[in-house]
C-alpha cells in the first residue's frame, strides 16, 4: 500500500472519529442545557402544620440523545425564604427533541419557620387571588443528575425563579 493511501485512510478515520466526537459534545451539551420550566402549581391541601403542593414542570430535551433523569436535589424558596428541601430519586427519560411533564410534590412544614405567621404568610400567598401573587416569587435552586448517551453527569445546575402570577397564567 502506497504511503498516500496510507495517509488517506488514517486521514478518513481521524475525521470520523472528530465528527462522532463533536456529534456527541454538542449533543451531550445540548442535554445539559435542558430547559426546566414551571407549568403549574396545584394547592392539594394545608392546615395548621403542613401545605401540600404539588409543581408541575416541564423539562425540555433540545439535543439529538435521549436523556435519562435520574434524581433532583432542590431547594424551594417562596418570597425569598427557603421553604422546603425537594429530592426524588424517580427516573425520568426525555426522548430527543420532546419534553416531559413531571409532578414535583413539595410539603412545607410548619416548624420551617421561625414564627407562625410567616408560615401563614405563605399560605395566603398559595390561596389569594392573581391580583395579588405578582410579587409572590417562587424559586427552585439545586441540581439534577442523569445519563446523556451512556454518559453519567452528577450535577446539571438548576435555578429558576417565577412570580405566583406567572405560574397561575400559564
Amino acid at each position: 500500500m502506497s504511503t498516500t493511501s496510507k495517509v488517506l485512510i488514517w486521514s478518513s478515520i481521524i475525521g470520523a472519529v472528530s465528527g462522532i466526537g463533536f456529534f456527541l459534545y454538542s449533543n451531550i451539551k445540548k442535554a445539559m442545557d435542558f430547559g426546566l420550566k414551571i407549568q403549574s402549581l396545584k394547592l392539594n391541601s394545608y392546615d395548621t402544620s403542613t401545605i401540600n403542593i404539588t409543581l408541575i414542570a416541564k423539562i425540555t430535551n433540545d439535543s439529538n440523545i435521549l436523556a435519562h433523569i435520574k434524581s433532583y436535589d432542590f431547594d424551594l424558596f417562596v418570597k425569598d425564604k427557603k421553604v422546603a428541601d425537594i429530592n426524588s430519586s424517580t427516573p425520568a427519560t426525555i426522548k430527543p427533541k420532546s419534553s416531559l411533564l413531571i409532578d414535583i410534590p413539595v410539603s412545607i412544614k410548619t416548624e420551617t419557620f421561625k414564627k407562625y405567621s410567616d408560615y401563614m404568610s405563605i399560605i395566603s400567598a398559595f390561596t389569594t387571588s392573581i391580583a395579588n401573587s405578582q410579587e409572590t416569587y417562587i424559586e427552585l435552586k439545586g441540581s439534577l443528575s442523569g445519563e446523556f448517551s451512556k454518559i453519567n453527569i452528577k450535577e446539571i445546575p438548576i435555578d429558576i425563579k417565577y412570580t405566583l402570577k406567572e405560574i397561575i397564567e400559564k
